[in-house]
């Protein structure tokens, strides 16, 4: 600094370069995938944004199955790129690796109704974290999240993306909110050392969930922001290092200083635990497909250009959404894309005052499970509404108390519903 004892001057106001890239379905009318492409690359001596190949394909092998990407809505355009490299493009279609028998496929936009992968078909980039010759450490042995979190916050000592050390989180790589599912399927057992390390590590009233090796320390506005979601610790293959991979369409600022930059990770985090979160991550930000009672003929890519758009409202989370519909753009892009943008821009957004997220939760009996897991529904929140006010999942837990009568909030909050 060249005066110590003067004002230093504003920042600059992030700014965050970044396009969409969509996954079709090949029957269906729309998108069931909506990324951003943020890395750059040159093209044909021309600079590009790209987003990894390997991205792409483990985000549909999550909400879809195995299979590949292709340029056009015919699986002959397979795209010929290795897996390390840069997708470019607007738009891409995915096919599963037997599609002629399965053109039709079913997509999930709900992580609790999710089968987790065995370990052995996630790919071992992933893994790799997990090599045996990796240092471990003793894992807590108290009976509470809240005592693990104030143990795993001072061990670590600071964040493991921005080396803050202050404001610190526990974030659950599988959030809270998914803790009978995570114990309905035993991730655990996906996990290097399986159950046995858990069976040796938890104190009386600790819970699956709470397993340290999928409990990582972040400074509070990263944490927020990962619970949008809009970026996952992921790896960067060719090098054995993981980083902070933003994957949202819409411009943060925060990707500026944090997109792909290497996170210091504990050695107790496990790979299965970082892909679970990359799959809830992608389920959650997954495209709901319209629903096909009579067979939907194939379309060609020109109709995918064309100004008129199928008569196709969107839904979230089961309601179609009539409101906000936008004209067809003027530079070209399909009907179904810019009302996927508008929704994205109305509904998907989180607003900055949002203190609660995914992992926050105090209520350690908090789950939306499906029927394997649990006897009893608990009561339902409108999905449309829960969307249009830009609630969180423990925000929408404490409305579900409130039809139970329990109110945490001032009277006036439940009057307004």
């Amino acid at each position: 600094m060249a005066d110590s004892h003067g004002p230093r001057p504003p920042l600059e106001p992030r700014t965050d370069h970044v396009e969409p890239i969509y996954i079709y379905h090949p029957v269906r009318k729309g998108p069931f995938l909506s990324l951003g492409r943020r890395q750059k690359v040159f093209e044909s001596g021309e600079e590009r944004l790209g987003i990894r190949h390997w991205f792409i394909l483990d985000a549909c092998l999550v909400i879809a199955g195995k299979g590949f990407l292709s340029s056009t809505p015919e699986s002959t355009g397979r795209v010929d790129l290795e897996e390390n490299g840069f997708l470019t493009a607007r738009r891409y279609w995915f096919f599963l690796s037997d599609g002629a028998a399965h053109l039709d496929y079913p997509v999930c936009n709900n992580f609790l109704e999710w089968t987790p992968l065995a370990r052995q078909e996630v790919a071992p980039r992933w893994l790799a974290i997990d090599e045996p010759d990796r240092p471990t450490t003793n894992p807590p042995l108290e009976s509470s999240f809240s005592d693990i979190s104030l143990v795993v916050r001072y061990t670590d000592g600071y964040c493991a993306i921005s080396g803050l050390n202050e404001e610190l989180r526990a974030c659950h790589l599988v959030p809270q909110a998914c803790a009978d599912w995570y114990a309905c399927h035993g991730i655990y057992r996906h996990f290097a050392h399986g159950e046995d390390y858990l069976n040796i590590t938890s104190g009386p009233g600790a819970r699956p969930v709470d397993d340290v090796r999928q409990i990582l320390t972040l400074e509070s506005g990263l944490h927020e922001c990962t619970d949008r979601p809009s970026f996952v610790i992921a790896p960067s293959p060719p090098s054995d290092k993981y980083v902070c991979y933003f994957f949202t369409k819409r411009p943060i600022g925060l990707a500026e200083d944090y997109h792909m930059r290497t996170a210091k990770i504990p050695s107790r985090i496990q790979g299965y635990a970082l892909f679970a979160r990359f799959a809830w991550a992608m389920i959650q930000v997954a495209l709901s497909l319209p629903s096909c009672e009579t067979p939907v003929k194939r379309r060609s890519a020109e109709d995918y250009d064309a100004e008129d758009g199928p008569d196709w409202s969107p839904t979230i989370g089961g309601t179609h959404a009539t409101d906000g519909v936008v004209e067809p753009s003027s530079t070209g892009d399909s009907w179904v894309e810019a009302n996927v943008e508008n929704l994205d821009a109305g509904f998907g957004v989180q607003t900055e005052s949002s203190h609660s997220d995914a992992n926050h939760h105090n209520d350690d009996s908090f789950s939306n499970t499906h029927d394997e897991c649990s006897e009893h529904d608990l009561p339902s929140v409108n999905p449309f509404r829960e969307r249009e006010w830009k609630m969180t999942p423990s925000e929408i837990q404490r409305f579900k108390d409130a039809k139970k009568g329990l109110r945490p909030f001032s009277s006036f909050v439940y009057d307004a519903l």
